[in-house]
């Protein structure tokens, strides 16, 4: 019974425990502190909807401006982070098209499938607005327990078919292969605990912009908006919503500069991941089952899961590996906390034996010295001044003769009982604190 809830106690409480943990640690003492240079982000704010007719969707005039500006200043790539689903005013839309038609840099738009709430139509359109351009899945995957984005998005598979993420295909588009599978998600962070600052300009300064702003950059055009696109990260944790929650673009950023970089956190396998905790089990358990001072226990179990959580945060602060502590932690300390506690019934089953072997025959204060201090009943000699005394049964060996042993037996150790508790009752001791009454008739 006991394993069973150790097991359901782990499986309920190290999940949140661990993101924790690894949400602090990668905000803190991680590696990834100097993304690769190249990446600037376009970012439509309050401010640039204030100075359109409506918000919703986004005005494709302005967008016009704002491509045909960056075009200008020959980009490598752009990737535009927002969802042309469906139509608009059918002129600002033809000028779009154009544009991204006819753009000298490779194009990414962001897309979507069904499992993202997109209808039929809107795929359709989707895939018709602008045929030269490479659609990337803009989705980002957010943890089941609290919503905060820790997964690194590269893609899924659609009808038997790779489509990558938004931030792969701007890296493919532009050489750059990332590969398939999952991967934990890298930020770069500040000397504060804070999201690492790209270069954000806001989308109504672009017009006005200089060209060496986008010249050879990779270059995000997106929504920084309070209640839009907005998504919790490992820096809400110490900064709050306001400056810990990102908005999907620059989130994109932040997964575009790792895999241009190659940056990336390793997560070994089991057997390498557990190996430590394999180590301080073992030690934690020995430790356990000794039979030593029970406040040593715990404090020698702490020491060893710290050793093993110290080098666990170098791993990562130097070599980006990730290795999982807290459900490892957690069956140790259970399983450390059983063994203990069989160890304790073991001695205290011992510690009975003894106090019921000698406590008939010896001074009590002998006894609780003999169940403490166990490892000092050694064969050799030892040089005490002690008192003897001897005493003689008139007539014994007339009795002993005629009576049978076990009534002789019975006889003497009546007699040896009440003695020796006249001996205790008036003090008997010898040096050092405890005294004996030695006696037994078998």
């Amino acid at each position: 019974m006991y394993l069973v809830l150790l097991a359901v106690a782990t499986a309920i409480f190290s999940p949140p425990l661990q993101n924790l943990l690894r949400d602090m640690m990668m905000i803190s003492i991680s590696p990834f502190t100097n993304p690769k240079p190249g990446i600037v982000v376009v970012a439509i704010n309050e401010e640039t909807l204030a100075r359109l007719p409506y918000r919703s969707p986004i005005n494709r005039g302005l967008l016009t401006d704002i491509l045909n500006r960056i075009q200008s200043g020959n980009p490598r790539a752009i990737g535009i982070d927002l969802l042309f689903d469906q139509p608009t005013e059918a002129d600002k839309d033809l000028r779009l098209r154009s544009v991204l038609e006819s753009f000298p840099a490779p194009v990414v738009l962001a897309s979507g499938t069904k499992l993202d709430g997109l209808s039929s139509e809107q795929l359709d359109y989707l895939k018709a607005f602008s045929p030269r351009a490479t659609q990337g899945l803009g989705t980002l995957l957010h943890d089941n327990l609290d919503r905060v984005v820790r997964g690194a998005h590269l893609g899924r598979t659609i009808d038997g078919e790779w489509a990558p993420s938004f931030p792969v295909a701007i890296a493919e588009a532009v050489g750059v292969d990332s590969g398939q599978g999952s991967r934990e998600m890298v930020y770069y962070r500040d000397r504060n605990f804070a999201p690492f600052r790209f270069l954000v300009y806001p989308a109504q300064a672009v017009q006005f912009a200089p060209s060496s702003w986008f010249e050879n950059k990779l270059v995000l055009l997106g929504l920084d908006l309070p209640q839009v696109d907005r998504h919790p990260t490992p820096f809400t944790l110490l900064n709050g919503a306001d400056k810990g929650d990102l908005p999907g673009v620059i989130i994109h950023a932040h997964l575009l500069a790792s895999i241009l970089s190659g940056d990336r956190i390793n997560t070994p396998g089991q057997i390498i991941g557990f190996a430590p905790f394999v180590a301080a089990g073992a030690f934690s358990l020995w430790i356990s089952w000794r039979s030593i001072a029970v406040i040593q226990k715990p404090i020698a179990i702490a020491a060893a899961l710290a050793v093993v959580w110290v080098c666990a945060g170098f791993a990562f602060a130097w070599f980006a590996i990730l290795i999982p502590l807290v459900a490892p932690s957690f069956i140790v300390v259970g399983l450390s906390s059983l063994v203990s506690f069989l160890a304790w019934r073991r001695d205290s089953k011992e510690r009975q034996f003894v106090e019921g072997a000698f406590a008939k025959y010896v001074n009590p204060a002998v006894v609780t010295k003999i169940v403490r201090e166990h490892g000092e009943l050694r064969l050799g000699g030892e040089r005490r001044v002690i008192t003897s005394i001897f005493t003689d049964l008139e007539g014994f060996t007339g009795l002993s003769e005629s009576v049978g042993p076990e009534e002789v037996a019975s006889l003497l150790n009546e007699y040896l009982d009440r003695i020796c508790d006249q001996f205790i009752e008036h003090g008997a001791a010898r040096p050092g604190g405890s005294g004996g009454c030695p006696h037994a008739c078998n």
